[in-house]
């Protein structure tokens, strides 16, 4: 009778010490869950508020300035590369990236990716604004050096001007639509994924 007592013992000791150690690891991953959910949004937070004072400064233009109704985009394209780019972070969003799955629903990971994401189209399309004026700058330096003369010939294609529209509806069009949708982590969690 008494083997029976320690067995049972034995395998309820057992029981009672991986029920302990699966609640202290359900514990430890809700903390990281929570941890990780903490520092995207500071992140998000952080990226959010950058992109909104730099574009309020890209599109800070006084409408005298705009002469021309057709190239009303060039001046702020123009300030658009003029403007250093915030040093937006992507330092939690991957540093974290073994947590996100218990941390984050899959629709707050898509909308987390289309943030950076369009964070990065907005450094591309800066990136691609600046060469179309470098380029341009030295295209004109070589016409002129070549022709002595201010006067640009017919068909030169001015770089910058060819670019700025597509790149600039784009960039506002992608800044707009992160700012408009905000951090998706500000909000309490919505499943049970963070939970």
């Amino acid at each position: 009778m008494e083997a029976i007592y320690v067995v049972v013992g034995t395998i309820l000791g057992f029981a009672l010490n991986e029920l302990s150690t699966r609640w202290r690891e359900h514990r430890t991953e809700k903390r990281q869950a929570r941890a990780c959910r903490a520092l995207l949004s500071l992140e998000i937070d952080q990226n959010l508020a950058l992109l909104r004072d730099w574009w309020s400064e890209v599109t800070d233009i006084d409408s005298s300035l705009l002469y021309d109704p057709d190239d009303h985009y060039l001046l702020p394209a123009s300030r658009l590369i003029e403007l250093p780019l915030p040093s937006w972070s992507h330092k939690m969003w991957e540093s974290q990236s073994q947590f996100l799955a218990i941390a984050l629903n899959h629709e707050e990971i898509r909308q987390l990716s289309e943030i950076h994401g369009g964070i990065d189209t907005i450094e591309a399309i800066h990136s691609a604004l600046t060469g179309a004026y470098a380029q341009q700058q030295e295209d004109l330096r070589s016409v002129r050096s070549k022709t002595g003369s201010a006067i640009l010939p017919f068909g030169l294609t001015l770089r910058f001007h060819a670019a700025a529209p597509q790149l600039w509806t784009e960039c506002a069009r992608v800044v707009s639509e992160l700012l408009t949708r905000g951090n998706p982590l500000a909000e309490p969690p919505t499943s049970s994924a963070a939970g």
